[in-house]
C-alpha cells in the first residue's frame, strides 16, 4: 500500500483508519518470523536460475560426479509420462546403478518400485502386472513415472501457493522436493503434502526440503521425512539431474535408437522382499 493511499485512508476514516493501519503493520508476518516461530534454520540464499538453463561449464575436478549411461533414454522418453529424460536417468542411476534386474530388497527394478506402488498402479489402470514384471525396464519406468507425475500434479493442485512445489525443472528446490516426495512420502495425509499445509497455514510459502525436514515431527508425519539420509538422497539425485541435463544440452542429445528390453523369464525364481509401509515409492 503506497504512502499516498495510506494518507487518503487515514483522512477518510479518521482515528479509526489510523488504528487499522497500525494494527495491520503490527501483525504483518514475514517468512523470517515464521521460521523463528517454528524453530527452523534461516533460509539460505537461493541462486536465481533462468527458465531455460544454459549448458553448464564442466565441473571442477573436485566437483566431478560420475554421469549415468544413456542406455534406457529411449524408454524414458516413451514411457516416462512427460518426466524429463535427464531426471529419470539420474533417478535410475542413484536408485539401482542403472540395473534393471535389481531385486535385492523390497524395491525392484530400474527405478526401485515397491509392491504397494505396483498394486496401486494395477488398480487405477486396470492392468495386472505381476511382481516379476517390475524387472522389465519398460514396465518399471511406466509405473514409477506414473507416481512421479501424480506427485507433480498433487503438489500443484493442493499447494498452488507453495513456490517450490510448482513444476519448474530449472528450479533445483522443486526437484529436491519432488524427489523427497518420491523417496520419503508425498501424501496429504502423512507426507510432504501434510508438512506443506502445516507450513503454509503459518504464512510460509517459500519453504525448501530442509524446512520440510525440520518441521516434519511438528507436523506429525511419517518418520521417513525426518530421516537425514532421505534428504541427502534427494539432494544427490537433484545434483545428478542438473549434471545430466547440462551434459544433454551441451551434447544436443537426440533420443531415437531403441534399446533391448530384458524381461524376467516366467520360470525364474524370485526372492520375496519384506513388506513396506507404503509412505514412499522407493527405499
Amino acid at each position: 500500500m503506497s504512502e499516498n493511499t495510506n494518507l487518503l485512508l487515514i483522512a477518510a476514516l479518521g482515528a479509526g483508519g489510523l488504528w487499522l493501519l497500525h494494527d495491520r503493520e503490527k501483525h504483518k508476518r514475514t517468512a523470517k518470523d515464521v521460521r523463528e516461530e517454528l524453530g527452523l534454520a534461516p533460509s539460505p540464499p537461493v541462486e536465481t536460475r533462468p527458465v531455460s538453463m544454459p549448458a553448464a561449464r564442466p565441473p571442477a575436478r573436485s566437483e566431478r560426479i560420475k554421469l549415468a549411461p544413456r542406455s534406457y533414454d529411449a524408454l524414458f522418453a516413451e514411457y516416462g509420462n512427460g518426466i524429463p529424460v535427464a531426471y529419470l536417468r539420474a533417478l535410475a542411476w542413484r536408485e539401482s546403478s542403472m540395473n534393471p534386474r535389481s531385486n535385492a530388497g523390497p524395491a525392484w527394478g530400474l527405478l526401485q518400485v515397491v509392491e504397494v506402488v505396483r498394486k496401486d498402479y494395477n488398480q487405477r489402470h486396470g492392468t495386472n502386472y505381476e511382481r516379476r514384471e517390475l524387472l522389465d525396464p519398460a514396465v518399471n519406468i511406466a509405473i514409477a513415472s506414473d507416481v512421479l507425475a501424480r506427485i507433480v500434479d498433487g503438489y500443484a493442485r493442493f499447494h498452488p501457493e507453495a513456490i517450490n512445489l510448482q513444476a519448474d525443472w530449472s528450479n533445483p528446490l522443486f526437484v529436491e522436493l519432488l524427489t523427497f516426495g518420491w523417496n520419503a512420502g508425498f501424501s496429504e495425509r502423512g507426507g510432504v503434502g501434510r508438512v506443506a499445509n502445516h507450513l503454509t497455514r503459518r504464512g510460509f510459502d517459500d519453504f525448501t526440503i530442509d524446512d520440510v525436514f525440520g518441521a516434519a515431527k511438528q507436523a506429525g508425519v511419517s518418520p521417513h521425512l525426518s530421516n537425514p539420509k532421505k534428504v541427502a538422497f534427494s539432494k544427490g539425485v537433484t545434483t545428478q539431474y542438473l549434471r545430466e541435463r547440462a551434459r544433454d544440452e551441451a551434447d544436443a542429445v537426440q533420443v531415437d535408437p531403441p534399446v533391448i528390453v530384458v524381461s524376467a523369464p516366467a520360470d525364474e525364481p524370485i526372492s520375496q522382499p519384506s513388506q513396506v509401509d507404503g509412505t514412499g515409492a522407493a527405499s
